[in-house]
């Protein structure tokens, strides 16, 4: 199975509450056959202050507790043009990451890394260029320790 390719990228959102983003994303992961329904239970219970916010991006996982609810790591993503408000900030990004241990460190910090700035992902979430925005989560930071192919 994939970790994370162009297709787990649902580029052109409309705007909507931090909640029903973690919804969509958690709805992504279930719908990609990395996590059953439970995990998307524990997104919705970390909420958005359970979420890494940097440059216009948030990451959110499910506490430790429903790591036995992922079968297999994986990495989705929701680009919102108009933004979506999270814990005081707008972001452009949501992403969920369904993985354990240093995968999920590594995971994480690729999608933080992904955009100098809030601008940048304004930009590109607003082209809605899913291509654009999988060479941008590809290339983040920590990209190199992540394989962005197979996760076996």
């Amino acid at each position: 199975m994939e970790l994370f390719t162009i297709s787990n990228i649902l580029a052109g959102c409309d705007s909507e509450a931090a909640a029903d983003a973690i919804r969509r994303v958690g709805g992504m992961l279930a719908g990609f056959g990395y996590v059953r329904d439970d995990y998307v239970k524990g997104l919705l219970e970390r909420g958005e202050a359970g979420g890494q916010v940097r440059n216009g991006v948030a990451v959110i996982s499910a506490a430790p507790e429903y790591d036995r609810y992922i079968a297999a790591p994986g990495m989705v993503a929701a680009a919102y043009p108009e933004g979506v408000p999270w814990n005081g900030a707008d972001v452009h990004a949501v992403v969920g990451v369904a993985a354990t241990g240093e995968i999920l460190g590594q995971m994480t910090k690729c999608a933080l890394g992904a955009f100098p700035d809030g601008d940048a992902a304004r930009n590109a979430a607003a082209a809605g260029d899913a291509e654009a925005l999988f060479a941008a989560f590809s290339s983040g930071k920590g990209a190199a320790d992540v394989s962005h192919g197979s996760s076996s």
